[in-house]
């Protein structure tokens, strides 16, 4: 879907260089594609679904995003803290930022956060992030 992959190049960059984040992560393990062997803690995100809307006459993209965080589950703490700090860089990403190539991120806006224990061993933690997109021509 149109302008899914400069998003996901610009939401990898805003995270990968938050320096409270990546401490919390103890590097950069943020995946589009996890492999098997990946260092707890860590955060996947992946397209949930996209679809074409109107607003104002105005032809615009809705993607939504989820963002998966799996850590060691005696790390629950960890965890929340890693959501928080998701969910604070969500609310800061601007208003009408350029993602190049013409497209342009109108809003971002967090939909849903929940916390699951799959195992004795892992902790998920998932949020779902709505954005809203123009452009690209």
């Amino acid at each position: 879907m149109r302008g899914l992959l400069q998003f996901k190049s610009y939401f990898y960059t805003r995270l990968s260089s938050d320096a409270d984040l990546v401490t919390l992560l103890g590097g950069a393990h943020i995946y589009d594609v996890v492999q098997e062997s990946a260092a707890l803690p860590y955060i996947a995100y992946e397209q949930i679904s996209s679809q074409n809307t109107h607003q104002l006459d105005e032809q615009m993209t809705e993607h939504v995003i989820g963002l998966i965080v799996v850590a060691r589950a005696d790390s629950s703490l960890t965890t929340h803290n890693i959501m928080a700090q998701l969910e604070k860089l969500i609310d800061e990403l601007p208003a009408n930022a350029d993602l190049t190539l013409g497209y342009e991120m109108l809003s971002a806006e967090l939909l849903s956060t929940s916390i699951e224990q799959t195992n004795f061993e892992i902790v998920k933690g998932l949020m779902q992030v709505k954005i809203l997109m123009t452009g690209g021509g």
